[in-house]
C-alpha cells in the first residue's frame, strides 16, 4: 500500500457508496476489518507463508522487472480473494446439536487455546472464525488447483497514466504492485501505454467492493474520467 503513497506517506481514497474522495495514511481505518479468521490461519497454515513469499518475490520483480515465483502471485491472489469473501460475510457460529454445554471459558483461556492453535466453544456454539479458517483452507486449495500453472507478467506503465488498486481482485487475474508495474495473468512482460493502464484501471473498478485506492492525484484523475464517462 506505501508503493502508492505520496512523499507524505498518504494515499487517496474513492469510496463508492459516499462518492467521496478522502486522502488518509495506509493504516487508516478503512484498511482494517476485524478478523473473522483464527489465529492458527493467521500465523502458520495459510497466511504468513505467503505473505512473505509474496512480499520476498514482488521486492525481486521490482529489481528484475519479471516474475520467477509465479506460485507465490497466484497463492496471494488467492489469499486477497478469500480475506475480502469472509470479510464481505462473516461467518456464522456453528451451534452444536446433541451436546451439553461446555462451561466458559475466560478471555485469556480462550486466547491461550487458540494461540495452541486448538478451537473452543463458548456453551454450545463455536466461534464461526474457525469454521471460516477451515473453509478458507478448503477454498484456497481449490484456487491453487484451477489456476496451477498460471503465468504471469509485469505490465510496465509508460505513459501519464498510472495504476489503482480495488480493495478486493473478485476473480481478476491482476494486481496493481506499484503506481507503474501490475502483475496481469497470461500475458508476456511488457511496456504499456495510457489505454491499457485506464482499461486495467476501469477493471479494478468494476471489480472493487467498496473502495479503490491509489497515489491521490491518480485517484482524482481516475475519479474524473469515470464520472465523464471516459
Amino acid at each position: 500500500m506505501k508503493r502508492f503513497a505520496n512523499v507524505s506517506n498518504l494515499v487517496s481514497v474513492w469510496e463508492f457508496a459516499k462518492d467521496r474522495c478522502t486522502t488518509v495514511g495506509p493504516g487508516a481505518q478503512i484498511f482494517c476489518a476485524q478478523r473473522v479468521w483464527d489465529q492458527r490461519l493467521e500465523h502458520g497454515a495459510l497466511t504468513r507463508r505467503i505473505e512473505a513469499a509474496f512480499l520476498a518475490e514482488s521486492e525481486a520483480i521490482l529489481k528484475t522487472g519479471r516474475v520467477t515465483n509465479h506460485d507465490a502471485v497466484t497463492a496471494y491472489l488467492s489469499l486477497w480473494q478469500i480475506r475480502s469473501e469472509l470479510c464481505e460475510q462473516p461467518p456464522e457460529d456453528l451451534q452444536l446439536v446433541g451436546i451439553e454445554p461446555s462451561s466458559w471459558l475466560t478471555k485469556e483461556q480462550e486466547e491461550n487455546v487458540e494461540a495452541r492453535h486448538m478451537a473452543f466453544a463458548r456453551g454450545d456454539r463455536v466461534p464461526g472464525r474457525f469454521i471460516a479458517s477451515l473453509d478458507a483452507m478448503r477454498k484456497h486449495d481449490q484456487h491453487m488447483h484451477a489456476l496451477a500453472g498460471r503465468r504471469w507478467g509485469v505490465l510496465h506503465a509508460r505513459g501519464t497514466l498510472r495504476y489503482i488498486c480495488p480493495d478486493r481482485p473478485d476473480r481478476e487475474l491482476a494486481i496493481p504492485l506499484t503506481r507503474t508495474r501490475a502483475l496481469v495473468a497470461g500475458v508476456s512482460d511488457q511496456d504499456v501505454g495510457n489505454d491499457t493502464v485506464a482499461d486495467l484501471n476501469r477493471q479494478s473498478r468494476a471489480h472493487a467492493s467498496r473502495f479503490i485506492f491509489g497515489y491521490p492525484d491518480d485517484v482524482h484523475a481516475f475519479r474524473l474520467a469515470q464520472q465523464a464517462g471516459t
